[in-house]
């Protein structure tokens, strides 16, 4: 058995996780959790790739929303596209069968407070750059 203190979602800012565990609690990823509350499986018949954005992508990432819906869509053929801010170490470990490209969300050299002062709109941007890409 796993020591509670390292299961995830018991670090820092875990404290509730920690508590809910201590008492019987299951641990779940927050993106499975989600994408099954929503029934996403249900719509999947009807999709032709999927688009989704974050923040980062690195190593660290395993329970992420890119990496669990890179391990639903595979067995689908189902095409994933991520936007991602910033690339961190062993990114690459998430191109399977279902991720098929990971676009920045910067277009160009932006300063920090530039990119925070426009993600809506360079989101848009990328998306919109994707949807054209795909589409061709």
């Amino acid at each position: 058995s796993t020591p509670l203190l390292d299961q995830p979602g018991t670090g820092e800012g875990g404290g509730l996780g920690l508590a809910l565990l201590g008492m019987g609690a299951q641990s779940r990823a927050a993106a499975d959790y989600l994408l099954d509350l929503l029934h996403l499986d249900t719509y999947w018949a009807n999709v032709q790739w999927v688009l989704t954005a974050q923040m980062t992508l690195d190593k660290t990432q395993n329970l992420s929303l890119v990496a669990t819906l890179s391990r639903r869509l595979a067995p689908l053929a189902i095409p994933l596209v991520a936007i991602v801010e910033r690339l961190g170490d062993q990114y690459m470990q998430f191109y399977n069968q279902a991720l098929k490209g990971i676009y920045p969300l910067v277009d160009k050299p932006r300063s920090a407070r530039e990119v925070e002062r426009m993600r809506i709109h360079l989101l848009e941007q990328a998306a919109f750059r994707i949807a054209m890409w795909m589409a061709s």
